[in-house]
């Protein structure tokens, strides 16, 4: 059984993941490439999205099980512990490849909720 609190972070992952994918909307790989401004507005999204997952508790993957908890994770720590060594291909494919059904699984999940 889930925790209140974990629908809140639930909530707060939708959004974060939302956000992530927003920003990549407006702008190209290219400017993602080389415009700071804008690749440090879409990693600190990813790096939420991370840093969310660590405070469910373990109820969520049982009831989620689809999701890669442990990659997102993984995800946020590889950002801010080994940033000189970050694939920005990989962050750009998570945005574009992996983030959208996140958000659409997660916004069917919490709409039984009210």
């Amino acid at each position: 059984m889930l925790l209140e609190r974990d629908l809140g972070y639930l909530e707060d992952l939708r959004e974060y993941g939302r956000r992530a994918m927003a920003h990549a909307a407006k702008t190209t790989y290219a400017e993602f490439l080389e415009l700071p401004e804008i690749r440090d507005g879409i990693l600190h999204c990813v790096t939420m999205v991370g840093e969310v997952t660590r405070r469910l508790s373990p109820a969520v993957a049982a009831e989620l099980p689809q999701f890669d908890w442990r990659g997102m994770r993984d995800m946020r720590n590889f950002i801010v512990h080994e940033y000189d060594r970050l694939d920005l291909d990989r962050v750009w494919e998570v945005i574009q490849r992996d983030l959208p059904p996140l958000v659409d699984e997660l916004t069917r999940y919490l709409s039984q909720f009210p």
